[in-house]
């Protein structure tokens, strides 16, 4: 966000910037940064939240659980019923943390982050010599969401329905936060779409400016 905001400010000869009267460019650019941090990090806090009630609130086992439980062999019963007696003999911190599978943190928070970044650069990236740099930075970031997932299903942390849920709370919270907190796809026109503009309204005084007789 910093550097291309930064990167935009520079080149910026128009009202993209938002600049207001008797703001310096110091001031301006913090102004920008801070309309695009303010929603990233309200998104996070929302799929943070959602993430941890849905954690609690159903307490799946994780795959790896028995290893963390090392259960009491001898406290094993065959009765009818729900056995409340505790045959966990390892860390109780370890034990709480490996009941809450569903749904995963770390692929709700990448696929909500990497996903926000995505809207990013398709909002922010438009100058012509970034069009095939734009799509090549989206695929990385989005894969990285992506392979994030995948290994808390290889290394045992997760089922992969935890990924998947945690998935798709990032993906709906991410499209949320963009469209309706952020103006990134708000009027918003690239600089040369905004030159090509300007050129046209210009081209159009010439051509209507009255003829002075002489």
């Amino acid at each position: 966000f910093i550097l291309i905001e930064a990167a935009l400010l520079r080149n910026s000869k128009n009202s993209r910037t938002n600049k207001k009267p008797g703001q310096n460019i110091a001031q301006t650019y913090f102004c920008i940064v801070f309309n695009i941090l303010l929603p990233f990090l309200y998104g996070a806090a929302v799929v943070q939240l959602v993430t941890d009630i849905a954690k609690y609130s159903v307490g799946r086992l994780r795959p790896h659980f028995l290893a963390v439980c090392q259960p009491d062999v001898t406290k094993f019963n065959c009765t009818d019923g729900y056995i409340t007696a505790d045959v966990c003999t390892g860390d109780m911190a370890l034990i709480k943390h490996a009941r809450v599978s569903f749904p995963s943190g770390h692929a709700s928070f990448s696929m909500y982050s990497m996903l926000f970044l995505v809207f990013y650069y398709q909002a922010r990236l438009t100058w012509k010599n970034l069009l095939l740099l734009r799509p090549l930075l989206q695929l990385i970031v989005f894969c990285l969401a992506f392979y994030t997932g995948l290994s808390r299903i290889y290394d045992y942390k997760h089922h992969w329905s935890d990924v998947l849920a945690g998935n798709i709370i990032g993906v709906i919270v991410s499209l949320i936060t963009v469209f309706t907190l952020t103006d990134l796809f708000k009027g918003r026109k690239s600089s040369e779409e905004q030159q090509t503009d300007n050129n046209v309204k210009l081209e159009s005084i010439r051509v209507n400016k009255p003829v002075t007789k002489l």
